[in-house]
């Protein structure tokens, strides 16, 4: 479905990624590993647009889309719910899931608010309530929901449960888990290692800009070193 081949993106003359590949196959949860500011959402970012590589190819299922802006990668299926979420604070909570609703790729069975609201039923009786207003672990269902809007075919969540009380970090990997059983292709941050083993198909570790380790659950839990190395477990 996607592949990232060999990136190199920046900010101005600083270079944050350096020739990062990554693949993602239909159906797939796959995750980002490593700490803070070693290049996980900056991968995001480039994928979506929102940084450009200055070499390096991405392609999303057959279409070479590096250049593209961002507007035109999300058209084409790739939905994000950023880190800080960034949802709309001066509308409600509907009115947020209204505003990005569409099919354009015309997916069976969309996405609609009610079908948001099942998946994530603390948000039903906010549905009034301006987003600026409710709670973060609230916010964190909304930007996930509002992405789900856009019928993505693959969804991108970056610091999925960050900042959340174990509760509401525990409602949000069941939604998770809930669109991986539906063959949701997922590509994952996130800082809680135990649940990334339960939900993740593959992962990869990212260490200053380069992945520096990929394989799988198992893989990755027979390896305390390496997790302590790289993620600071």
């Amino acid at each position: 479905m996607l592949s990232v081949s060999k990136i190199a993106s920046f900010y101005g003359s600083t270079q944050a990624l350096f020739d990062i590949s990554i693949e993602i196959n239909h159906g797939e949860v796959v995750t980002l590993l490593g700490r803070n500011g070693m290049g996980k959402t900056t991968t995001i970012r480039s994928i979506m647009g929102l940084v450009r590589p200055r070499a390096g190819s991405i392609h999303f299922e057959g279409s070479e889309i590096t250049d593209w802006q961002a507007y035109r990668i999300a058209n084409a299926g790739i939905g994000l719910a950023p880190e800080g979420r960034h949802i709309f604070p001066n509308l409600t909570v509907l009115e947020n899931l209204i505003a990005t609703a569409h099919n354009k790729n015309g997916l069976d069975n969309p996405w609609t608010v009610e079908k948001v609201l099942a998946l994530f039923p603390a948000l039903e009786p906010r549905a009034k309530i301006m987003g600026g207003r409710i709670s973060g672990g609230e916010q964190q269902m909304l930007s996930i929901g509002r992405a789900l809007m856009t019928n993505p075919k693959l969804l991108l969540l970056d610091e999925a449960t960050e900042g959340l009380s174990p509760l509401l970090r525990a409602q949000i990997w069941e939604s998770i888990s809930q669109l991986k059983d539906n063959r949701q292709s997922i590509l994952l941050i996130d800082k809680h290692l135990e649940s990334l083993l339960q939900i993740g198909d593959r992962h990869y570790i990212v260490e200053k800009g380069y992945v520096v380790w990929s394989g799988n659950s198992a893989e990755l839990n027979s390896q305390p070193d390496l997790q302590r190395r790289y993620i600071g477990l």
